[in-house]
C-alpha cells in the first residue's frame, strides 16, 4: 500500500491528468507555450511540474468491509508522504502556525488530511489532491446577500461567481477550474467545493440545472477576457464544476474552491 501510494504522489506531482493536458494543448500564444514546455519537461524527467508542490488532501473511498483498515490507510499515507519529501518529489509545505516553523516532512497537526467515504465497492479507491496555496489563497465564501448585494436564486449565484473572477484576475495562475458548493454551512461548502476539484473536466454533472450553470459560467467566464496570468484573452477557466448542499432557511452560502492550471489530481486502487 506504501508503495502504491508513493506512486500516486509522484505521478500527481509530475504529470498532469491527460483531461487537463488536453485543455491546455488547445491554448496558443507564448504562455502557452511555456506551459506546455513545463509539462513535458516534468514528465520526461519525474520532477514537479511546479515549485509550489501543493497542500495534500486525500479523499479515500473504502468498501464497508474493511473500515479495520482506517489506520493502516493513515499511517501508510504518513509514510508515503515522508518518502515523497525526502526524495523531493514533494516540498515540506507544512508549517505550525503557532511556532512558525516548518516541520520538514509535510506532516503536522491535523495533517495528514484524509477524508474517508464508505461505499459499496470491492477495492479501496485514494484520490489525492495537491492544491496550490497562491490558488487556496484566492478561493472564498460569500454569503448571500450579506457579502454582495444579489437575490439567493441561480442567478444569483453566477452573478457572485463571475463577481469572484473579476476581483482575483491575475492571481492563482489562470486558466484555473473552479469547485463550487451552493449551500451548506461553511465548513460543508467548503469541503463540497474542494471535492468537485477532482471530477474531470469533460463529465457533465447529473443535474441539468446544475450542468446547465456550469456550461453558462464557464461560457462567461471566458469572454472576460482575463486570459491566462491575467494577461488577456482566452481562456480564463478550464472547468467549472458545481455541486450543493442543503442549507438553513436563514443562510446562502456560495463557496469557491479555486484551482491553477497545474491541477495536480489522481487516484490509485488497492485491494
Amino acid at each position: 500500500m506504501i508503495d502504491s501510494i508513493y506512486d500516486l504522489i509522484k505521478n500527481v506531482s509530475t504529470i498532469l491528468p491527460p483531461d487537463v493536458e488536453k485543455q491546455i494543448k488547445n491554448i496558443d500564444g507564448h504562455l502557452a507555450s511555456v506551459m506546455k514546455d513545463a509539462i513535458k519537461i516534468s514528465k520526461d524527467n519525474c520532477i514537479p511540474i511546479c515549485q509550489d508542490t501543493g497542500y495534500p488532501y486525500f479523499l479515500v473511498k473504502l468498501p464497508f468491509s474493511q473500515t479495520s483498515r482506517i489506520k493502516e490507510i493513515n499511517l501508510s499515507i504518513e509514510k508515503a508522504l515522508l518518502m515523497a519529501t525526502e526524495d523531493g518529489i514533494i516540498r515540506p509545505n507544512s508549517v505550525d502556525p503557532i511556532r512558525d516553523r516548518n516541520y520538514g516532512n509535510n506532516l503536522g497537526e491535523y495533517l495528514p488530511y484524509v477524508d474517508f467515504e464508505f461505499q459499496n465497492r470491492d477495492d479501496i479507491e485514494i484520490n489525492l489532491l495537491l492544491k496550490g496555496g497562491g490558488s487556496e489563497n484566492v478561493s472564498n465564501q460569500y454569503s448571500i446577500p450579506n457579502d454582495i448585494t444579489s437575490e439567493r436564486s441561480i442567478e444569483g449565484v453566477k452573478k457572485i461567481i463571475l463577481y469572484h473572477l473579476t476581483e482575483v484576475q491575475g492571481l492563482g495562475c489562470a486558466p484555473g477550474i473552479i469547485g463550487v458548493c451552493i449551500g451548506g454551512d461553511r465548513a460543508l461548502g467548503y469541503k463540497i467545493a474542494k471535492k468537485q476539484l477532482f471530477r474531470s473536466l469533460d463529465d457533465k454533472n447529473k443535474d441539468p440545472i446544475i450542468a446547465e450553470l456550469e456550461s453558462q459560467i464557464l461560457e462567461k467566464a471566458n469572454s472576460l477576457n482575463i486570459g491566462p496570468m491575467g494577461l488577456g484573452g482566452s481562456p480564463t477557466l478550464l472547468g467549472v464544476k458545481i455541486g450543493f448542499a442543503a442549507r438553513h432557511p436563514a443562510s446562502f452560502f456560495v463557496t469557491i474552491s479555486y484551482l491553477c492550471w497545474v491541477a495536480r489530481r489522481g487516484k490509485c486502487n488497492i485491494k
